[in-house]
């Protein structure tokens, strides 16, 4: 349990700070360009895939999907919603995140 524990906090770290980080600019423009959405949700598909072995699942659709049964997730999606809110989107980003992935028919149920 810890390893994966920490398998997923270093793979968002790595991830996030090899390839993220030469995009933060686009994240303010994110609901005004399709360009910035487009950037963001690919790195977005691609740190889930690396971190929990999913397939075009976000970090914030499985952080949605998990939120209300662990307790590290919970925190997780107050810091996501908080941060993407400030960015110019609405409230419950994770749980919006997880409805329309399961709506996509990306999650195994």
């Amino acid at each position: 349990m810890l390893f994966k524990v920490l398998r997923t906090l270093f793979a968002y770290l790595v991830i996030g700070l090899l390839i993220a980080t030469w995009f933060i600019p686009l994240l303010f423009f994110i609901n005004k360009s399709a360009y910035s959405f487009r950037v963001w949700f690919a790195i977005d598909v691609l740190i889930c895939t690396v971190a929990h072995g999913t397939y075009r699942r976000t970090i914030s659709g499985w952080t949605g999907q998990y939120m209300s049964l662990k307790p590290r997730y919970a925190y997780q999606a107050k810091v996501i919603d908080t941060i993407l809110k400030l960015c110019g989107d609405g409230d419950d980003h994770c749980l919006r995140a997880y409805r329309w992935e399961r709506m996509q028919g990306l999650i195994d149920e």
